[in-house]
């Protein structure tokens, strides 16, 4: 903040001097006549009787756009007498500003009474034309003896029709010239530096608030140069029709470059709807218009344009507030840089329209303020990209994090994955002791006792409880792994359904249907392990005597297995958590099971790009179907 301080005041010393050489012409005071049809002619405005047709100008003169001619009456007072000249007194008119059009200047002829002379002036006519070469535009004045001269001026342009006039004397002029182009020499030195420096570093090639900031100084930078006259006695002096175009293209790219950029680094999208309709708006009635000098229709369109640029001026005002308050990075250069904007724009803007007199300071002041909103945008770039930059560091911390947690946690799921692999080894082989062991007990006691079989049956039937759960730990450690690849192959999903099921000690329960195609490619493997569980499950819920119903049916792009059981109605609260890990059913207590099943189903679906779902009919029948998509054929050679 100290350093943008500093360079504020820097920039302000620079800018004050040009305030003193401004003020050392002397203003000449107005009187308008307005001719509508463009039909007046200096004798007829000259005429005694039109005086009072003539309205008096407290200050400069205003028309705002318009193809009206305008006629100006004004007095000069004589120079005073150089002893040492003998040659006529003579002073020099200054014109601002220098985009008028069509400038004629009526002198009484001294040679011949109630007679005129006439000079002409304009951007329609070569720089070589002039006199004087002068930005602007400069008239010289003759005056025959010490008396005032009253003058006639007759104006007529295409862009704004405002006139400021100064009297000078040579020496004068010319001295308030040398420093006036040093002063703006330095004005443009800043500004095209700033564009240099943010053209040089290369970021306008990766971030489109960059390329939009470079179009806006570099639309900016070409409409001060075409205003102030420079296109025209450097760039184009001989090519007039050129150079007047400069003011309004200028104009118009400025409208398309400024509602892009500020757009963005205000940024408004569709977010902020009103914002967004507004500058999209301006944005592109400038592009739509773009064509419009080529064709002498910029007067036309150059009011509703204005009030454009105003607006988004005033709006964008509120919105760098906005930000402000929510801490966005240059928040506060926002406000700065739309403060001077408004504070220059607003009385320019006011004057274009003729709203405002015309005045020096009315018509370039906008351009002080422009060094400070370049410049404090600029800043605004400096503090996004430190802001990116940043971001971009804490993302790479959390990436290098977030890799660490992850190996972390593939490390520990690869212990995770030894341990129950030497864990399922070491219980399955007891268990498989234990059952045999069960089992040659009962052969070797022979017994019909019902209590001794009781006893051996719940023997076994905890062996085979355990066993379940071990392979059902074992098969989500599986289907968890990140390196898990399916193996799919061409199979029959008929055969599949019918070896499951006879795998099962229930199969005399399930009543198997199959309608359509079943061929399709999967994995063998991970299918019928998750269609045994969507059995096994129907089964440990389904009432003892009650049937299992398995469906298969198939077309070319989907293959549907539908386990159907009559059962306890799932809660609806639990509806959506049932295919998560350790989420069992109601009746948990009396029905064996980890939760587990469910959950290998989904991920087997997802594996193979299919899908699970749970749906619930009458006399509370509940029934799960799994859906594996079918590939596509390939066509036959």
């Amino acid at each position: 903040m100290p350093g943008l301080f500093r360079t504020f005041l820097f920039l302000l010393a620079l800018i004050l001097p040009l305030t003193g050489l401004a003020a050392t012409g002397q203003a000449v005071p107005l009187a308008v006549l307005i001719d509508a049809n463009g039909q007046e002619s200096i004798d007829s405005i000259s005429s005694p009787a039109r005086i009072n047709d003539f309205r008096d100008l407290r200050h400069g003169f205003s028309g705002g756009y318009t193809r009206k001619v305008h006629w100006f009456r004004f007095t000069l007072q004589a120079p005073a007498a150089d002893d040492g000249s003998s040659g006529p007194l003579v002073s020099w008119l200054e014109i601002h500003p220098s985009y008028l059009d069509d400038i004629r200047l009526y002198q009484p002829d001294p040679h011949r009474p109630g007679q005129f002379t006439e000079q002409r002036a304009g951007d329609t006519l070569p720089f070589s034309s002039r006199e004087i070469p002068y930005r602007s535009f400069v008239l010289p004045v003759e005056f025959p003896d010490q008396q005032p001269l009253t003058l006639y001026l007759r104006l007529e342009t295409s862009s704004s029709s405002l006139l400021i006039l100064r009297q000078w004397s040579p020496a004068d002029f010319h001295a308030s010239e040398a420093g006036e182009y040093g002063l703006l020499g330095i004005y443009y030195g800043v500004v095209l530096t700033i564009f240099i420096i943010n053209l040089w570093q290369g970021l306008w090639r990766s971030i489109p608030l960059h390329r939009a900031y470079l179009f806006y100084v570099g639309s900016g930078l070409l409409l001060v140069f075409s205003l102030n006259g420079f296109a025209a006695q450097y760039l184009l002096p001989e090519h007039p029709w050129l150079s007047n175009l400069g003011p309004s293209l200028g104009t118009l790219l400025t409208g398309v470059s400024g509602a892009l950029f500020y757009r963005l680094v205000l940024d408004i999208d569709q977010r902020t709807p009103l914002l967004n309709l507004i500058y999209r708006s301006v944005q592109w009635f400038s592009i739509i218009c773009l064509p419009t000098p080529f064709f002498d229709l910029y007067t036309e369109i150059a009011t509703p344009l204005v009030y454009g640029l105003l607006l988004i001026s005033v709006t964008g005002m509120f919105r760098s507030v906005q930000l402000w308050h929510r801490g966005l990075p240059g928040g506060y250069l926002l406000i700065t840089a739309h403060t001077t904007v408004l504070l220059g724009s607003l009385s320019v803007t006011l004057t274009l329209l003729g709203i405002l007199p015309g005045d020096f300071w009315m018509i370039n002041g906008f351009q002080i303020g422009s060094l400070f909103t370049i410049l404090s945008l600029a800043l605004v770039l400096v503090q996004r990209v430190r802001a990116i930059d940043q971001e971009n560091r804490l993302s790479r911390e959390r990436i290098q994090l977030a890799e660490m947690r992850g190996a972390q946690e593939r490390l520990a799921r690869r212990e995770q994955s030894r341990f129950i692999a030497t864990l399922s080894h070491e219980v399955r082989t007891p268990l498989a002791i234990i059952d045999g062991a069960a089992q040659s007990l009962g052969y070797l006691l022979n017994s019909n006792d019902p209590n001794v079989l009781r006893r051996l049956e719940r023997i076994r039937r905890g062996v085979s409880r355990m066993g379940a759960l071990t392979e059902q730990f074992l098969d989500k450690d599986r289907v968890d792994d990140e390196t898990l690849t399916i193996r799919p192959v061409p199979m029959d999903a008929s055969i599949l359904c019918q070896e499951t099921v006879a795998q099962l000690d229930a199969e005399h329960r399930i009543l198997t249907r199959i309608h359509g195609t079943t061929r399709l490619q999967a994995d063998p493997l991970l299918l019928q392990v998750a269609l045994r569980n969507l059995l096994n499950n129907a089964l440990k819920y389904a009432p003892p005597a009650s049937h299992v119903h398995l469906e298969l049916e198939g077309d070319d792009t989907l293959l549907r297995f539908t386990v159907r059981n009559q059962g306890p109605a799932i809660p609806p609260a639990m509806r959506d958590a049932i295919f998560d890990s350790y989420v069992r059913g109601p009746q948990d207590d009396s029905v064996p099971g980890a939760g587990l099943g469910l959950y290998l189903v989904r991920r087997i679906a997802e594996l193979h790009g299919g899908s699970v779902r749970l749906e619930t009919g009458e006399d509370d029948e509940i029934a799960f179907t799994l859906e594996i998509p079918v590939p596509p054929r390939e066509p036959e050679q």
